[in-house]
């Protein structure tokens, strides 16, 4: 998924939106800087996919089915101090729209609402908790965090139907956000190195298309973005993301359907004033 420049922002509502066409989903790069406590975030984007995936989360998947996803998600994020440490919780509403096609003899669509996601990143080191008039001197180095999410099943599940916004299983979703400052840290010259390996676990699907019970492995992913103030306003990143495992079985029958997914893409960060940007990828 795409995210936001978090770069010298005082206690306020920042709101991005953010039109993205992507084969896989990820963070985006420059979601994990160091932001002053207090800071609130509202973002509104929207996706438009086409692959092979079943889910609105892209990790579900039939290799013989052509999907066309159309998402749109608003975002909350909130910056607060946690013993010292600067915790981010964040949660996310999202809606769409998923057609799919098997060779042309499998046609089927779903519309409505996916499952909830919430989220809590707390700072290991690098980011210290700062009001905003200590966050103004602040330099940012080397910087790693823990995250921890949790996708509750709350959206629209039908199990007569392949195709559903909700998936109605649990998922738990670990990583590990680093950004790394090359050189030196000043609006407009700010270069930056971002790895986020995480991993997602989900219980079982006991309601899966006729009462079957559907498990899945653990999914991998490793993000990567290099980033680069092109002015004060405007940034650009290179991107790379790859997604691995997930294997599925059926009432115990192993669908030897693991995939390995890699894309490699570009965004463009303008922010136009203090309370908004948008963001292309």
């Amino acid at each position: 998924m795409i995210k936001h420049i978090r770069k010298l922002l005082l206690q306020c509502m920042l709101i991005s939106i953010i039109p993205n066409f992507a084969s896989a989903l990820d963070d985006g790069p420059r979601m994990y800087w160091n932001a002053p406590v207090g800071l609130n975030f509202v973002q509104l984007y929207t996706m438009y996919i086409e692959g092979n995936t079943l889910a609105s989360n892209n990790h579900l998947y039939d290799p013989n089915v052509k999907t066309d996803m159309e998402i749109i998600s608003l975002e909350y994020d909130h910056y607060f101090d946690l013993s010292g440490h600067l915790f981010l919780f964040t949660t996310v509403l999202t809606a769409g729209h998923i057609s799919a096609e098997e060779f042309n003899r499998f046609k089927q669509s779903t519309t409505g609402m996916a499952d909830l996601y919430f989220q809590g990143t707390i700072n290991l080191f690098g980011a210290p908790a700062l009001n905003s008039s200590d966050f103004a001197d602040y330099q940012q180095d080397s910087v790693l965090s823990l995250l921890v999410g949790i996708n509750v099943p709350t959206g629209e599940y039908d199990d007569d139907r392949v195709l559903n916004m909700g998936q109605n299983r649990w998922g738990l979703r670990v990583g590990l956000p680093y950004v790394q400052t090359l050189g030196v840290w000043k609006a407009g010259e700010i270069t930056t190195l971002e790895i986020l390996p995480s991993v997602w676990f989900y219980s079982d699907n006991n309601d899966y298309i006729g009462n079957r019970t559907l498990s899945q492995k653990p999914v991998y992913t490793l993000e990567g973005h290099l980033t680069q103030d092109l002015t004060s306003r405007l940034y650009g990143s290179l991107d790379y993301s790859i997604q691995t495992g997930g294997e599925t079985s059926i009432s115990g029958i192993k669908q030897d359907d693991d995939q390995t997914i890699d894309s490699l893409g570009v965004t463009l960060g303008y922010q136009i004033n203090a309370q908004s940007q948008i963001i292309m990828r």
